[in-house]
């Protein structure tokens, strides 16, 4: 089952390291976590002992919301998750890889302000 939660981000850590990231996209995406108080895309996480968790997906949002907390730790303490199973997490990366390759091979519309 997956289960939607609010987590701690001390709670999560990522097995992708930071510097894979570019650190002003990192610090751009976590001024704009801290504009409209949370992620838009909740990271997918899987339990990896009593109330900590890993990150499967949405590593940079992951080290965005960690730079969130640094700036203003009230306001963005908590991250929405989704957290899968371990029985299910197999078919949790294979719906990721899928929704990677169709997202890549489809025309995106991106959504304009107005």
């Amino acid at each position: 089952m997956i289960k939607c939660y609010f987590v701690d981000v001390k709670n999560i850590s990522s097995n992708v390291s930071k510097p894979s990231f570019v650190e002003a996209e990192i610090e751009q995406l976590a001024d704009l976590i801290l504009a409209v108080d949370g992620l838009l895309r909740p990271l997918i996480l899987q339990e990896s002992g009593v109330g900590k968790y890993t990150v499967i997906e949405g590593h940079q949002e992951y080290y965005a919301a960690v730079r969130a907390k640094e700036k203003d730790i009230k306001k963005a303490e908590m991250v929405n998750a989704f957290v899968i199973d371990d029985n299910l997490h197999k078919s949790a990366v294979e719906q990721l890889t899928l929704l990677k390759q169709l997202h890549s091979s489809s025309s995106v519309v991106t959504p304009t302000i107005d």
